[in-house]
């Protein structure tokens, strides 16, 4: 009884077990269906996300291209609006250099150094007149220096360094006028010390300084020079600084174009790398393209 009873028991787990092994095969086959599905899903799916993700960085370089094209052609057109300024300022420049204006400032300048060489001869005669009054001037201002005679003494001494300057700045010739007659009453009263032909010789220089009035027409003469010459340097300095202006102007132009036109050239390279990554997003599309096994048109 007991061996019948496991013996049912037995067929009973068999059969359970063959309906196990079926079911599993079954559910085996179905797996191996689904999985086979999925690769095949995922190998067309794959390449569908890559040409999305290709064909968006196409979109986006393709509008930055765009956006640098309309840059160069502003920048460009920039560039042409400062040129028609350039050349007139040219012009400008190539006027003042050929035209009657120019050739005044060559006048002036030709004046100018005329006035110069008469400037320098009558600073020359001053200067000689000084030497033969140094002798007297500096006796009395040792005169001064003891005590014996009230003169302006920096004067004297302005006389004996700078005559042309001590000159200009002797307002009327009051000072020189005053040590000359001091000069003269010495060496008519022999306090000067000179020995009688130096004395004579002196005198004689005085007299003719004072009856002639020498001094006074020679500073007059310098005076009327530097204010003439004070004139064309005016003149002269205000062409030279319309000339400069103008030059820099053109130079400040000329600058801005340079930096623009270097502008266009870093955008142009950068166009350039922008479309070789372009010609390297078509060709991933077609090597996807191929993967899928579609044809499809890339422009």
């Amino acid at each position: 009884k007991s061996e019948k009873s496991f013996h049912v028991i037995g067929e009973v787990f068999k059969q359970e077990g063959d309906t196990i092994l079926i079911e599993y095969k079954s559910m085996h086959r179905l797996l191996e269906g689904i999985g086979q599905s999925l690769k095949n899903k995922k190998d067309i799916v794959d390449p569908l996300y890559n040409i999305q993700n290709l064909i968006k960085s196409m979109i986006s370089t393709k509008n930055e291209m765009a956006l640098k094209d309309t840059e160069i052609k502003n920048i460009k057109s920039e560039v042409e609006s400062l040129k028609p300024r350039r050349e007139l300022i040219k012009n400008k420049i190539r006027d003042m250099t050929s035209s009657n204006e120019s050739k005044l400032v060559n006048e002036i300048v030709k004046d100018k150094e005329q006035i110069d060489k008469e400037i320098k001869n009558i600073e020359e005669r001053i200067v000689q007149l000084s030497v033969t009054l140094e002798r007297g001037l500096k006796k009395l201002k040792k005169l001064v220096d003891e005590g014996t005679e009230d003169l302006d003494k920096n004067y004297i001494d302005l006389y004996l360094t700078n005559p042309v300057y001590a000159l200009l700045s002797d307002e009327n010739q009051i000072v020189i006028k005053s040590l000359l007659n001091s000069m003269e009453k010495m060496i008519l009263g022999n306090k000067i010390g000179f020995g009688s032909n130096e004395g004579k010789g002196l005198m004689k220089v005085v007299e003719d300084i004072k009856v002639n009035d020498k001094l006074k027409k020679l500073s007059d003469e310098l005076r009327h020079l530097n204010a003439r010459k004070n004139e064309l340097n005016v003149e002269y300095e205000k062409f030279v600084a319309n000339e400069k202006t103008l030059e820099s102007e053109l130079d400040g132009i000329n600058d801005e174009i340079n930096e623009i036109e270097s502008n266009v050239e870093v955008l142009s390279k950068t166009k350039d790398e922008m479309y070789e990554k372009l010609n390297n997003i078509k060709l991933e599309l077609e090597k996807t393209r191929d993967v899928l096994g579609q044809e499809f048109s890339i422009k």
